[in-house]
Parts: structure tokens; C-alpha cells; sequence
């Protein structure tokens, strides 16, 4: 799938679901997430494509809320809001494993040295 395509898969909690090898319908899809999901009906209430929009990001609600899932979530929105949607799929796509579950219960700072290219245990270095 092309990156443009990836971009509008992007799930409202900033996981990058187009890149993800479970190829599961994302509880925070745009496309075809779930109706119970905190993030997706909070963004959707307060008009934003997603999390990196919110001034009150991070909460503590959701998926931000989760040991199992803070970590990933933080440092993709994180990286969303720094680098921009469309940098954050290209760096997805060819940094992170698709298995996203190597990824769950790290930190953020774990995660987001992933994105940039760092390999494990080099997450300090340049």
C-alpha cells in the first residue's frame, strides 16, 4: 500500500494501523474503528483527526491509560506532533516491526528511538 494510503489509516490514538502485520480492524481506526473506543469518540467529539491535535494531550484516558499500550501510543502521537503525519508513516513503515506487539509495554522513549532508526540497546546513541 502506498504511504498516502497508510497516512488515512492512521488510528485517532496515532497507532499507525495501515503498517500493522494483524491487519485487525483497529479499535481507533478512522476507517473502521470501533464505536466504544475512548480516543476514537473523544477526537470525533472535539472535531480532530486525532490525538497530536489535542491540546490536552497526553491524557491519562484510553489507551494512554493502558500499561500494555501507553508507551506505543505516546511516542507514535509524540512523533506525530513532532515530525508530521505523513513522516510518522514513512518512519512507521520502515522502522517499526508490523508485529506492534513487540512494541507494547515499552516505553515511549523505547518506541520512539524504534521510529527514528535506532536499533535495540542503541537507543542513546547517534
Amino acid at each position: 500500500m502506498a504511504e498516502r494510503g497508510l497516512v488515512a489509516l492512521v488510528g485517532y490514538c496515532g497507532l499507525a494501523c495501515g503498517v500493522c502485520a494483524h491487519a485487525c480492524p483497529c479499535k481507533a481506526s478512522p476507517e473502521h474503528g470501533d464505536q466504544d473506543c475512548y480516543q476514537r469518540k473523544c477526537c470525533i467529539e472535539k472535531g480532530i483527526g486525532g490525538c497530536w491535535q489535542c491540546e490536552s494531550f497526553p491524557c491519562n484516558e484510553g489507551y494512554f491509560a493502558t500499561e500494555e499500550w501507553s508507551g506505543l501510543c505516546v511516542a507514535c502521537v509524540q512523533c506525530i506532533v513532532e515530525d508530521g503525519l505523513d513522516r510518522f508513516v514513512s518512519l512507521a513503515n520502515c522502522n517499526l516491526d508490523p508485529d506492534f506487539g513487540l512494541y507494547r509495554h515499552k516505553r515511549a522513549s523505547e518506541v520512539a528511538g524504534a521510529l527514528h532508526g535506532a536499533r535495540p540497546g542503541n537507543e542513546g546513541t547517534s
